[in-house]
């Protein structure tokens, strides 16, 4: 992980972020979640007698996937290495150091749209579930990342086409409930698509987790859930118009093809593939049980972060939130816990020793994925970029109207009260190869003094928030996580009289 911003404080904010990426890294999630013994294999507390299977036929997709694939493999006997095969789709720089599970490169990293690569492959992992025997075991690994890496549209809707409106909702701040629910219904493999396909008795599949909340439905589109019974599929169409029309009025963005499918009672749970596509039987030819576990989540990565700002002496506060909702609002909340941090810090520090980190040192962990509303042509950016940029402006606007001079004067503080960082898990952010970003005391000083704040409001309209971070030295950058539990976000401030005061790491 690297950043221009090289003080103490915001080392501990990244140190504090990776710490809770470390703690979903989907090879050892994997692997402490499967266990084998020399009869047996288990997925938790549920075990399957090896003597009742042919082979384990493993399928699935995500960001996570390829190193969930890598620690399934090691979970393995090598007996039963032998018995396995399968495919999975994942980012061009994502492959996977595996034996018999091919792990294939389906589309450009930093690009969440599927591509020609993505239907290819997924027509063989199709393919590879038609062909399943009753008597194998079905492993699927289904990530965060998973909606664009595992595609088969409904129909004559083209890729194109699906893209296209994929792009709409995103662009005009769709949540992730309402653009999975319209890609399910334009799908063949979403909405429990995959699993129907799926010739064998048992499926199990293993997830880590990109929502808030975990709604199966809605991580990869569900391509393993099958959507209720009690809901029948004109039903679900409606509410997929109801959501084009919310964002597109007039429909004049969505293409006839696709408006064809919702019209009708076609869609994900009812128009599979006919009889002799390569993809194989919509429908399996054996009663299925399929077992959906999170072995995951953003709460997992929040846990292990907290667990690290304690160890480095902060008073941590937490919260994942289910609907992080529009992100100016978010920002703005942040700018206030920001600005309220560092008053209870120094207020902290007041009543004890200034030897005492601890006593002066807050630390506010939250994770989840805020939505943003482009209304002009977009520049380069991301959601949690535009968040950071966004913060930043709004603490600067808190702190030039504060009489307090605690959040007013940073002079004998080194410049190292507070960090604010938000960074994607998965190590990606928006339409450049980035994490994130994160701002300081000494880079709002630099942006006041240099009367900056003007451009970078004009960068922020314009969503162009990468050219202004990167400029003034805010970006974080890294290698790929191979991991996706959302976004996570740290809020740490301390108050140090001077530098002097504060403790050797």
């Amino acid at each position: 992980m690297s950043s221009q911003i090289p003080s103490a404080i915001n080392q501990d904010a990244q140190a504090i972020w990776q710490a809770g990426v470390d703690a979903v890294d989907a090879r050892k999630l994997v692997s402490e979640f499967v266990s084998v013994t020399e009869n047996r294999i288990g997925f938790g507390d549920e075990y399957f007698e090896i003597d009742q299977f042919n082979r384990i036929v493993v399928l699935g997709a995500g960001k996570a996937s390829g190193w969930m694939a890598e620690g399934f493999e090691r979970s393995l006997s090598p007996k039963l290495l032998d018995r396995t095969i399968g495919r999975i789709n994942v980012p061009d720089d994502q492959i996977a150091n595996t034996a018999k599970i091919e792990v294939v490169g389906c589309r450009p990293a930093g690009n969440n749209l599927p591509t020609q690569r993505v239907l290819d492959s997924t027509a063989e992992i199709l393919k590879l579930a038609s062909n399943c025997e009753a008597d194998d075991l079905c492993v699927c690994l289904i990530s965060g990342g998973g909606s664009a890496l595992l595609e088969k549209p409904v129909g004559d809707i083209s890729l194109d086409q699906f893209c296209d409106v994929t792009s709409l909702l995103s662009h005009q701040g769709a949540t992730i409930e309402e653009l999975n629910l319209v890609r399910r219904q334009l799908s063949q493999v979403k909405g429990g698509g995959l699993a129907r396909t799926v010739n064998a008795r048992n499926v199990v599949t293993l997830i880590v987790s990109d929502v808030i909340g975990d709604r199966l439905d809605i991580i990869a589109s569900g391509p393993t859930v099958c959507d209720s019974k009690d809901v029948g599929q004109r039903e679900l169409n409606a509410k997929a118009k109801a959501i084009l029309l919310k964002f597109d009025p007039d429909l004049d963005n969505v293409p006839s093809a696709i408006m064809a499918v919702l019209n009708s009672n076609s869609g994900s749970s009812s128009n599979g593939n006919e009889s002799g596509d390569e993809g194989g039987d919509a429908s399996s030819v054996v009663e299925t049980s399929v077992r959906n576990i999170v072995i995951g989540n953003n709460e997992t990565a929040v846990a292990a972060a907290v667990a690290k700002a304690t160890e480095l002496g902060y008073a941590c506060e937490s919260e994942t939130n289910e609907l992080d909702g529009d992100v100016e609002m978010l920002a703005e909340k942040f700018a206030g816990r920001l600005f309220n941090q560092l008053i209870k810090s120094s207020r902290d520090l007041g009543e004890t020793s200034s030897r005492e980190l601890s006593s002066g040192s807050r630390c506010f962990i939250s994770g989840g994925e805020p939505t943003v509303t482009i209304d002009s042509e977009s520049g380069q950016g991301g959601r949690n970029q535009h968040l950071t940029l966004a913060t930043m402006l709004k603490f600067i606007a808190q702190k030039g109207e504060s009489k307090n001079p605690i959040v007013t004067e940073s002079e004998g503080c080194s410049g190292e009260q507070f960090c604010f960082l938000s960074a994607g898990t998965d190590g990606e952010d928006g339409n450049v190869a980035v994490a994130g970003a994160q701002f300081d005391q000494a880079l709002v000083d630099k942006v006041m003094q240099a009367n900056l704040s003007s451009k970078a409001i004009n960068s922020l309209q314009s969503f162009d928030s990468y050219s202004f971070l990167d400029r003034v030295g805010a970006i974080i950058k890294m290698a790929s996580t191979r991991t996706n539990v959302c976004d996570l976000r740290v809020v740490i401030s301390r108050f140090p009289k001077h530098s002097s005061d504060l403790p050797l790491r």
